[in-house]
C-alpha cells in the first residue's frame, strides 16, 4: 500500500493539515489515535487530559476527525484508519503510553459503571453502550492483561456480562485465565472465577467450569461474600443440571437462593429463584417449584431487567407445559 499513488497522495494530505494545526492540537490528535473505534466527548477528555472541545472543532475543520451523532442525538468521534495510523506514528513515546493509560483507566470505570447498570431497568440502554464502545472496551481489556495492569482482573469481571450475553465466550476465558495468573485480591479472584466457571459451562466445558465454581465457593466462603457464594452454588446447580443430575441441581440451587436471600441483591436473588424453582419441577418437587417461579417472577417484576424477568416468564411457561396446562403457557409467552 505505502507504493499506491493514492496512498501517498492521501498521506500527504494528511500530513498537510497535520502540519497547520498547532502544538496542542497535534498532542491532542496524537493521544486520540488510541481509540480504535469511535468515542464520546468524555472519553476525549479522559484521554486527552483537558477538555477537549476546542480541539475537537479544530480537527474536524481540517477533517482530520469525523463526528456521528447516535439516534438519541448523542455526538461520537472517529479517526478514520489512515488518519489514525498517521497520528500514532507521530506521537512520541510518552503520549502514546500516557494515552495508553488514560485509555485504560477510563474504560475501567466505564465498565463498571456498565456492570452496576446492565442488571437494572437500563440493561437495554448499558448493552448497547457496551456494544458501541466494544472495540475500546476490548483493546483496553487486552492491553491491561499484557501489562499485568493492576486494573485487569476488575475490568475483566466487569465485562462479564456484556461479554457472555453477546456470545465473546473464548476471548473472556483467555483474558480470565491470563488476569487469574496474576490477580491478587481475594474478591476481584473470586469474581473472576465465576466468569470462568460461567464462560466454560457455557461452552460445554463441565469439568472446567465446577473447578472454577468450587474454587469460586472457597474464595467467597473466605472473604464472606454472600452473593458470590449463592453464584458460586448456582454455578454448580447449573453443571448437575447440564448433566441431568436434577436431584444435585436442586440442592445447590436451594443453598444458592438461602444465600442469595442474605445478599441484599434482588437481581440476583431473582435469577436464583427462578434457576432454583425450575431445579425443583425437574426434580420432582412440583409444589414448591411452582413456589419459587411465581416468587422469582415477583422478584423479577420488581428489579425490572428484561433478562431476568424473560427467565423467570420461561421457566414457569416449560413448568405449566410440563403440567399438561398449555392455556396457561401460552398466556406467559
Amino acid at each position: 500500500r505505502a507504493g499506491d499513488p493514492r496512498h501517498r497522495t492521501m498521506r500527504a494530505v494528511i500530513a498537510w493539515s497535520f502540519d497547520l494545526l498547532d502544538r496542542s492540537d497535534r498532542e491532542a490528535l496524537a493521544a486520540l489515535s488510541v481509540f480504535v473505534g469511535p468515542f464520546d466527548r468524555d472519553a476525549a477528555r479522559a484521554v486527552v487530559g483537558v477538555d477537549p472541545r476546542r480541539a475537537v472543532e479544530r480537527l474536524l475543520a481540517r477533517s482530520l476527525l469525523a463526528r456521528d451523532r447516535d439516534l438519541a442525538g448523542l455526538a461520537w468521534y472517529r479517526l478514520l484508519d489512515p488518519v489514525r495510523q498517521f497520528a500514532h506514528e507521530q506521537a512520541t513515546t510518552t503520549i502514546r503510553k500516557r494515552a495508553r493509560d488514560r485509555h485504560l483507566e477510563h474504560h475501567v470505570e466505564l465498565a463498571a459503571r456498565l456492570d452496576d447498570r446492565i442488571r437494572t431497568v437500563e440493561a437495554t440502554a448499558s448493552a448497547a453502550v457496551a456494544r458501541a464502545c466494544a472495540d475500546d472496551l476490548r483493546a483496553a481489556a487486552t492491553y491491561a492483561v499484557a501489562e499485568r495492569s493492576a486494573w485487569a482482573g476488575r475490568l475483566v469481571a466487569d465485562l462479564y456480562w456484556p461479554w457472555f450475553l453477546d456470545g465473546h465466550l473464548t476471548e473472556l476465558r483467555s483474558w480470565t485465565t491470563s488476569a487469574l495468573g496474576f490477580e491478587t485480591d481475594p474478591r476481584v479472584r473470586a469474581r473472576l472465577l465465576r466468569v470462568l466457571a460461567s464462560s466454560a459451562l457455557a461452552q460445554g466445558d463441565t469439568a472446567v467450569a465446577v473447578d472454577a465454581a468450587r474454587h469460586q465457593l472457597d474464595s467467597a466462603q473466605t472473604i464472606h461474600d454472600e452473593e458470590l457464594v449463592a453464584l458460586a452454588h448456582n454455578l454448580l446447580g447449573m453443571a448437575a443440571w447440564a448433566q441431568g443430575d436434577y436431584a444435585a441441581a436442586e440442592v445447590q440451587h436451594r443453598a444458592a437462593r438461602e444465600h442469595a436471600g442474605k445478599s441484599d441483591k434482588p437481581w440476583t436473588l431473582a435469577l436464583i429463584t427462578a434457576l432454583a424453582g425450575r431445579s425443583a419441577h425437574a426434580a420432582g418437587d412440583h409444589e414448591a417449584g411452582q413456589v419459587m417461579l411465581n416468587d422469582a417472577e415477583i422478584l423479577a417484576e420488581t428489579v425490572a431487567e428484561p433478562m431476568v424477568l424473560g427467565s423467570a416468564l420461561d421457566y414457569r411457561a416449560h413448568a405449566e407445559l410440563a403440567a399438561g396446562r398449555t392455556e396457561d403457557a401460552a398466556a406467559l409467552v
